[in-house]
């Protein structure tokens, strides 16, 4: 069996509308698994962020897939202004490898719960869970032009207080390169 290596890359967020009434204090994860192996994480506080598309620049590399193997990829973002950097990052990393179906969201709201729970006068919470499967093979086929492959995800998140915006609007880049 053929092995092919790659680097998964959270690349970019993109706020259309942020949990608070400007600016987000945002803490994103990405986390990969391949078949049924554990999942390698990555955590990061990316700070301050409004309006407009920010560059994360996250990776993962050394990803390593046979043409049958499937390739999970999670990547989701938090806003959250509180002085527990270091819990939220652990907090947001574990919720990051443990999702496992289409309600995310919730699943990542219940995980940090903790953690924002002294924090309930603010605007933080999820903003933002995406979830992206393919095999080994395909994606072989989808990098073979050389290009790397790019999957944008955009989604609305959890409602906020009355105090904050009604939801946060945002979108976020994940793109996989193969290494040679």
């Amino acid at each position: 069996m053929e092995r092919a290596s790659y680097r998964v890359q959270l690349s970019e967020i993109s706020v259309q509308s942020p949990r608070s009434r400007r600016t987000d204090t945002d803490y994103a994860a990405i986390s990969v698994q391949v078949g049924d192996t554990t999942a390698r994480t990555v955590t990061r506080r990316i700070g301050n962020v409004g309006r407009g598309t920010k560059a994360v620049n996250m990776s993962l590399s050394k990803v390593v897939l046979t043409s049958q193997t499937q390739l999970r990829i999670t990547w989701n973002v938090v806003n959250y202004g509180g002085e527990r950097h270091d819990v939220l990052m652990r907090a947001v990393g574990s919720a990051t490898e443990e999702q496992t179906n289409e309600s995310g969201m919730t699943q990542l709201s219940e995980a940090v719960s903790d953690v924002l729970a002294d924090r309930k006068k603010s605007c933080d919470g999820p903003v933002f869970y995406a979830t992206f499967e393919i095999t080994g093979a395909e994606l072989s086929g989808q990098l073979r032009s050389g290009k790397p492959l790019r999957i944008t995800r955009r989604q609305q998140g959890m409602d906020a207080p009355s105090r904050c915006e009604s939801r946060s609007d945002y979108a976020a880049t994940v793109v996989i390169f193969k290494e040679r």
